[in-house]
C-alpha cells in the first residue's frame, strides 16, 4: 500500500472517530478513547515546540485538471521551505517557483517572522505587511503533527486542538 493511502486511512479514522464522538449519542468508552488519543497527541506536540524543519516539495498537475482559466492553475511547482519554531517565536521562508497551465512563471516565495512583538511578512517579492503586537502565522508554517494534513486542509491550530472540535478550537489564538 502507498504512503498516501495509509495517511488518508489514518486521517479518516481519527477525524471520523472525533466526529462521531462529538455527535449526540456517542458512547462513553468512545469519548474516553478519543480523549486519550488527543491527550497523547497534545503531550507529543510539546516535544516539537522548538524545532527546525526543512522541506522540499515538487508538484505536477495531471492533464485532466486544467480548468477553463489555465492562468489560475499551477501546472508545476517546486521549492524548499524552512520553518524555525523557538520559544513561541517563528521564522518561515519558502522559495517556491511554479508554472501555470498556460506556461506563465509564478513566484510563490514567502518570508514570515514573529519576534515576540511584531509579525513581518513578504510574499512573492511583491508585497509586505507588518502586524504590530500580533502573531500572524502562515498556514504554510510546518508543524510535525500537521504533516498528515499538508495536502488539502490548511490548519493553523495544533492537531490536538483541531481534533477537539469544541470551544478549544473556537477560542484558540490561531483559529
Amino acid at each position: 500500500m502507498s504512503r498516501s493511502f495509509h495517511r488518508s486511512w489514518l486521517i479518516g479514522l481519527v477525524v471520523g472517530l472525533a466526529g462521531s464522538v462529538h455527535g449526540r449519542g456517542a458512547r462513553a468508552e468512545d469519548k474516553a478513547m478519543l480523549d486519550r488519543i488527543i491527550s497523547n497527541v497534545a503531550s507529543n506536540e510539546t516535544l516539537y515546540e522548538n524545532i527546525e524543519i526543512i522541506c522540499s516539495t515538487t508538484m505536477l498537475a495531471g492533464e485532466n485538471r486544467i480548468p477553463m482559466n489555465a492562468s489560475m492553475l499551477l501546472k508545476k511547482q517546486h521549492g524548499v521551505s524552512r520553518t524555525v519554531l523557538q520559544e513561541g517565536l517563528f521564522y518561515y521562508k519558502c522559495d517556491d517557483r511554479g508554472t501555470t497551465a498556460d506556461g506563465a512563471p509564478q513566484d510563490l516565495s514567502a518570508l514570515w517572522g514573529y519576534d515576540g512583538k511584531t509579525t513581518r511578512l513578504v510574499e512573492q517579492n511583491a508585497y509586505a505587511n507588518i502586524y504590530h503586537g500580533e502573531k500572524h502565522e502562515s498556514t504554510c508554517v510546518l508543524r510535525p503533527h500537521l504533516f498528515l494534513l499538508m495536502r488539502g486542509i490548511r490548519v493553523f491550530v495544533p492537531l490536538s486542538v483541531f481534533l477537539r472540535a469544541d470551544e478549544a478550537l473556537k477560542s484558540h489564538q490561531l483559529a
